[in-house]
């Protein structure tokens, strides 16, 4: 069983959604606020866990019966490979997403506990990991930096860029720290 990509036809996510629910899948659909409204984080797109053989046949059968589900089709590469999601991805979105809503909320991480550092080892443009975590192969791009222990920092997931404010500098790691520990430096 796989995470895979479903587009689905414009504005009809929670519908494509309910739909792949209601026939036993898993999915995670993303969302975010935008002023008082609630919309989905990636337009067009939301993420099923399956069996891909499964998956392809029964968005075949919808399809056959041009049946109003709200799913365009599973997301391919070339002429029918469905392009697969590594859970370790999907798990890092879910540290984003408040768990019971799907909402984007930022920052996963704690940012209570005060800093015991004299001087930032970040500057604005330095590349940092997490040092613990399913996010730690996620570079972060120093954005800021607040007073001596904390960072703003971006990242990129799934083609789509997150801000994450107020990251504590001992939850990070330098990129020269992240190539040591993989052994490529």
């Amino acid at each position: 069983m796989n995470w895979f990509a479903i587009a689905t036809v414009g504005r009809k996510e929670r519908l494509a959604e309910a739909r792949l629910v209601s026939v036993g899948f898993e999915t995670l659909l993303p969302l975010e606020e935008v002023g008082r409204s609630i919309k989905p984080l990636f337009p067009g797109y939301l993420f099923s866990y399956a069996d891909p053989i499964k998956l392809q046949q029964q968005l075949s059968y919808w399809k056959s019966l041009r049946v109003n589900t709200g799913i365009h089709k599973m997301v391919i590469a070339g002429k029918m490979d469905p392009v697969l999601i590594d859970s370790y991805e999907i798990l890092e979105l879910r540290g984003f997403l408040h768990p019971l809503t799907n909402i984007y909320e930022g920052d996963p991480v704690n940012t209570t506990k005060a800093g015991k550092l004299t001087d930032n080892p970040f500057k604005k443009g330095d590349i940092a990991h997490y040092r613990m975590g399913s996010a730690t192969d996620l570079p972060l791009k120093v954005e800021e930096v607040r007073g001596t222990n904390l960072v703003d920092v971006i990242t990129t997931f799934l083609s789509r860029s997150c801000s994450i404010k107020d990251v504590e500098v001992e939850e990070l790691m330098s990129e020269t720290e992240y190539l040591k520990m993989r052994g490529g430096y």
